[in-house]
């Protein structure tokens, strides 16, 4: 084997082993959430665990480029508009879905964000639905029927999962369209930034206080796990492996997340999903595979906390 061959077979198997790292920082993420939230009030939880995770990535991003830069002109715009959806209104609606259901419910509702993708780049960018798009969205209705056909009405918290999968969707495919010449890990640092400031404005606005103490020891590492590993770390890994791997194995990435997120809130939190959980998710994962596995990079996303 040349150097260079064996210089790129270390840089995948180096990428792969991330790749199984972030799938398990990403779904261990939920139900430290959940186990943080216990204690800790939900603006709290995440102005706090934010800001960790913001200066964790400026610094990650800075070391990897060797200079922090900073968005210029109209790429300010677009990176707070992308910010605030990615990640402000990803981490409330979360955080708000999780405190009133099973963590393992809030993670399928959350996964279905390729497909509903898939549709928002059909509608507005043009994208052709293709014949496997198409077999998505109907197992993805077919998923979504049968997990919340016990819950109807639906309740307030099952709607916060499901806005967090539209917000997550809508910002993927708001960021293709404005096509900010900032590359990827630095953008994503930004939004980060910007999603920090409008959490804490929420904060403020709503007096709910920043300092909580004292705090059971299991609290403090959970909530240490989601600012400095679900938000900062991860999102360095991410992105290293989407530039070290093909788009279809990072895409199974996002797709181990969900299953490690749910089999993970089983084995932490002793959440038993129940038949119709299971079904549903079933086929909300059929769905994604179809997206996230086809060769295309539009719906590859940039985040999957």
């Amino acid at each position: 084997m040349s150097e260079t061959s064996h210089r790129i077979w270390a840089e995948g198997a180096k990428a792969k082993l991330l790749m199984l790292a972030l799938a398990f920082a990403w779904g261990v993420n939920w139900p430290a959430n959940k186990v943080a939230l216990f204690e800790v009030g939900p603006w709290t939880f995440r102005v706090v665990g934010l800001a960790v995770g913001a200066v964790l990535m400026l610094v990650l991003s800075a070391w990897r480029r060797g200079v922090l830069v900073f968005p210029s002109g109209r790429d300010w715009l677009h990176v707070a508009i992308a910010g605030t959806l990615n990640v402000g209104a990803f981490a409330i609606f979360s955080t708000f879905a999780l405190l009133d259901t099973s963590t393992s419910r809030v993670v399928i509702l959350v996964y279905t964000m390729p497909i509903w993708s898939a549709m928002m780049a059909s509608l507005l960018l043009g994208e052709r639905l293709t014949a496997l798009r198409l077999t998505a969205l109907t197992l993805c209705a077919a998923g979504l029927a049968v997990l919340l056909m016990p819950h109807l009405p639906l309740p307030g918290s099952l709607w916060y999962a499901l806005a967090t999968a539209w917000c997550w969707a809508g910002a993927t495919v708001y960021m293709k369209w404005a096509q900010v010449k900032l590359d990827p890990m630095t953008t994503a640092a930004w939004q980060i930034v910007v999603g920090w400031i409008g959490v804490a404005i929420g904060t403020v606005i709503l007096g709910e206080p920043w300092y909580v103490w004292p705090l059971l020891p299991v609290t403090i590492l959970a909530w240490a796990w989601s600012g400095a590993v679900g938000v900062g770390l991860a999102y360095f890994m991410w992105f290293i492996i989407v530039e070290r791997l093909p788009v279809t194995s990072a895409s199974l990435a996002a797709l181990l997340i969900p299953v490690i997120g749910v089999g993970s809130s089983a084995l932490l939190l002793g959440e038993v999903p129940t038949l119709n959980d299971t079904a549903g998710f079933v086929l909300i994962f059929a769905a994604a595979s179809c997206v996230l596995l086809q060769p295309s990079r539009s719906l590859v996303a940039a985040r999957a906390e």
